[in-house]
């Protein structure tokens, strides 16, 4: 009530006003508004440059540190790797920055950028140290590092027949070798970096061997104690590559003939993993976790969330209670919710009917669903399959959702979907020449 009262109490006051007053008032108004806006972006200037100097302080010191911990152990012979020698003796340029996208960082406390050999690198770690781990580990006879590490390796690929978990590739030497003719030292350093998921897949994916016809991953080129290093790859897919500009009602940015360029190596680079045979989960798919290289195919920059379906399906069952499907959920890996069959609550177990690799392309890359713009207000579809620049392509693009909602109960079918999804993208682009 004293709101209403003061408030028609300032109308009455400013009815009363002058021409010129009413002029006066309303410039003095503007310029309140103005100052405020120029104070609120100086504001923002001001914690953006502070946020960039946090940054390069941050990575200065992670620099530094990390220099510090492999060289120390390295100098008392404790670590091996190829990266050694030129990190702790060489040019400090071996690290010479830290990377701001997101996706080189995963769950990863260490991310560099670097050059070695002539040639542009990432350097990972799990942890910034390890050394309490090594000391630990280090207590494990050489018959347990030899049965943990082909453990890991058969875990990592689903215990999949394709793969000789005794072998393991290298780093150092680039060839796959027989884990019983290592020394003790090149166990010793295995164990330690066969604790990161990422590590085990880059020495398999990220080359071509005799386990693997395709490159899926960045190329493992070095490491030193827990540390490794991969290609650099410099294009990764931006949110400008599926999404609007300002999500207003302009085309992408991206041309769609660029977007299914795009959607058709995604597709391919999902197909040559689901044939693999490897059962392997991707469960936080994401547009910037891919990369373009230089002979323009695609490659995961980030494999801290790919899973076997058995560590998937322990982590969805590990699930203490649930009330809704999506309590089941592990990640972006589905999970649904059934009663108990001794009666006690509903429990979680895996949802491979209506759940897989292709699903969460679908609804994370191809076909988001639809967002409110913000200067419209109306609802814009999003995707790489949104906004067509002709009515001729939505009968194709139907096929497409269509086999984007369907259920698999064989391999080979999602396989077989796959394979048409990239018949139908290449008869669109054929289509979309701009």
């Amino acid at each position: 009530m004293f709101n209403l009262t003061v408030l028609r109490l300032i109308l009455l006051r400013l009815g009363r006003l002058s021409r010129r007053k009413w002029l006066i008032f309303l410039g003095t108004f503007l310029i309140i508004i103005l100052t405020g806006f120029l104070i609120l972006d100086s504001i923002l200037l001001v914690v953006n440059q502070f946020t960039n100097f946090y940054h390069w302080i941050d990575c200065l010191s992670g620099k530094m540190l990390a220099r510090q911990e492999v060289c120390v152990a390295w100098e008392k012979d404790k670590i091996i790797g190829n990266l050694c020698s030129d990190w702790c003796q060489g040019s400090s340029s071996v690290i010479q920055s830290c990377p701001s996208t997101r996706s080189f960082h995963g769950g990863k406390e260490c991310i560099f950028y670097g050059e070695w050999k002539n040639s542009e690198i990432i350097v990972k770690a799990k942890k910034l140290k390890s050394t309490n781990m090594m000391d630990v580990d280090l207590k494990l006879t050489r018959d347990e590092i030899i049965q943990g590490l082909a453990s890991i390796v058969s875990t990592a690929f689903d215990g999949s027949e394709n793969i000789d978990s005794s072998y393991l590739t290298i780093p150092w030497t680039g060839s796959p070798s027989k884990l019983s003719s290592l020394t003790n030292k090149e166990l010793h350093n295995l164990w330690i970096l066969a604790q990161d998921n990422e590590f085990i897949y880059s020495t398999f994916f990220g080359s071509l061997t005799q386990w693997n016809p395709i490159k899926l991953l960045p190329q493992l080129k070095a490491t030193c104690g827990h540390f490794y290093a991969v290609e650099y790859i410099p294009r990764i897919l931006q949110l400008t590559d599926i999404m609007p500009d300002k999500l207003n009602t302009r085309p992408f940015v991206a041309s769609f003939h660029r977007r299914v360029h795009i959607a058709t190596m995604l597709l391919t680079w999902l197909r040559d993993l689901e044939m693999s045979g490897y059962n392997l989960h991707l469960c936080d798919v994401k547009y910037d976790q891919f990369g373009i290289t230089d002979n323009g195919s695609i490659v995961l920059i980030d494999s801290d969330m790919l899973y076997p379906r058995e560590i998937v399906r322990e982590s969805i069952q590990h699930i203490d209670s649930c009330i809704k499907d999506e309590d089941c959920d592990f990640i972006d890996c589905k999970g649904r919710c059934k009663p108990s069959p001794i009666g006690s609550g509903d429990i979680c177990e895996i949802n491979d009917d209506s759940d897989n690799n292709l699903k969460r392309f679908c609804r994370n890359l191809f076909f988001i669903n639809e967002i409110t713009s913000t200067t419209t207000s109306s609802q814009i579809k999003v995707g790489l399959f949104s906004h067509l620049p002709s009515s001729q392509m939505e009968s194709d693009v139907y096929q497409l959702q269509q086999l984007c909602s369907k259920l698999w109960l064989k391999q080979s079918d999602l396989i077989a979907t796959i394979n048409q999804m990239i018949d139908l993208t290449a008869a669109i682009q054929s289509r979309s020449h701009l």
